[in-house]
């Protein structure tokens, strides 16, 4: 049984009970009046009885400090569930006009919730712990993602709780102490000339024009294929797109990447009956999507069949993950960069070309050829030719 008392020096009534250890503490009420502080006591001493007995959860336990809150200032505390939360920091992604951003974390996040169930959604954001992260990590595996598809749900769920903790709803980010898998990813390979030239010889008018756009742009699948006449200039030989999945992230007033064009392929839209405006520049490619059975991406994986290019392929896999190939359609934006690069092309201009934001991802897209290596050692003087000479 509590006991309660006042020291001659203080307004307040302190209190002597039992904690949950089993040990008697003495602590403040900061209540001045005795009824009121009896209440809190009552509180304290019944979480107490339920933690030593093994009994308390984490719900009672923020209830019973809701209930303490709303005795003592008759107010309700104000808690955003997890799900509402994630809502919440996904729509402000949209009002910040980071559409690829948020299409890309909303599957992952809102994936997270359907593994945890309705039930730990509608819980606080502060009663995600990293096992609950790990399992749902693990059980992204099982259904046969990549070990570096499952780091980056980590990576994007640690983002999203990160703002939560800044923001006061999290002591911490439980996400930062699940350990990563760091296994090394599955690295696309570009295409060699002899490569290029086989897709060139089989393919019809439009993959032929997007075939040499990309390998002389770097432009992704999508981007390329829903280019207008609108967006080239061929005076200044430019074109001018926006990058649908690095555009938000862009630091620059303007989203726009302005690509120089290279001959081959100002050739090839000269050759082309000439639209205005709106009017694609691929018409029999503009508006299909990437995926899919009949996407964008079987259509180039059909036309590598047509020219004998055969692509090595990753582990297999079952379930939900796609099967990695190291030849694709994206293998032209490898191209490209590698080509720049053995031709000594500074990196500082392959980046804003390629439109990279970093040397880390740059890197990734840059395949030096054994002659630009040849180059570069045959350049350095010799160590040994003056060996002996006084």
């Amino acid at each position: 049984m509590a006991h309660l008392r006042k020291k001659s020096n203080s307004p307040y009534w302190l209190a002597t009970f039992k904690n949950s250890d089993g040990r008697f503490v003495e602590r403040s009420t900061k209540c001045t009046n005795r009824k009121d502080a009896d209440a809190l006591v009552a509180e304290w001493e019944k979480a107490s009885r339920k933690a030593l007995a093994g009994e308390l959860t984490q719900a009672q336990s923020m209830k019973i400090l809701d209930d303490m809150v709303f005795d003592s200032t008759g107010e309700q505390v104000k808690r955003e569930s997890l799900s509402d939360f994630f809502k919440r920091w996904l729509d402000g992604k949209k009002t910040r006009k980071q559409f690829s951003t948020e299409k890309r974390y909303r599957p992952i996040l809102m994936g997270y919730l359907d593994f945890i169930g309705p039930k730990r959604s509608a819980a606080i954001v502060g009663s995600v712990t990293p096992l609950e992260i790990a399992r749902y990590r693990d059980e992204q595996l099982k259904e046969g993602k990549s070990p570096t598809t499952a780091d980056f749900s980590i990576k994007v769920l640690s983002a999203a709780l990160e703002a939560a903790r800044k923001e006061g709803m999290s002591l911490t980010n439980p996400a930062e102490s699940v350990e990563r898998l760091n296994q090394a990813p599955e690295e696309k390979k570009p295409f060699t000339d002899q490569q290029v030239r086989k897709l060139l010889d089989h393919a019809d008018g439009d993959w032929q024009g997007m075939v040499l756009l990309a390998c002389h742009t770097g432009i992704r699948l999508s981007d390329a294929a829903n280019l207008t006449w609108g967006c080239f200039d061929l005076e200044e030989r430019t074109v001018t797109f926006i990058a649908s999945k690095t555009a938000s992230r862009r630091k620059t007033k303007r989203p726009e990447s302005v690509v120089y064009l290279h001959g081959d392929f100002v050739a090839w839209l000269k050759s082309q009956i000439r639209g205005i405006g709106e009017a694609p520049v691929f018409p029999t490619l503009h508006g299909r999507k990437p995926g899919s059975a009949g996407g964008l991406s079987t259509a180039f994986t059909n036309l590598m069949k047509r020219a004998g290019i055969v692509s090595e392929l990753g582990e297999e896999k079952e379930g939900k993950g796609r099967r990695f190939r190291e030849l694709s359609f994206h293998s032209c934006r490898h191209t490209f960069c590698s080509r720049l690069a053995n031709a000594a092309v500074s990196a500082d201009v392959r980046k804003v070309i390629a439109g990279h934001s970093s040397d880390e991802i740059h890197d990734r897209y840059v395949h030096l050829d054994i002659s630009a290596q040849m180059t570069a050692v045959n350049s350095m003087p010799s160590i040994t030719s003056n060996l002996g000479e006084s």
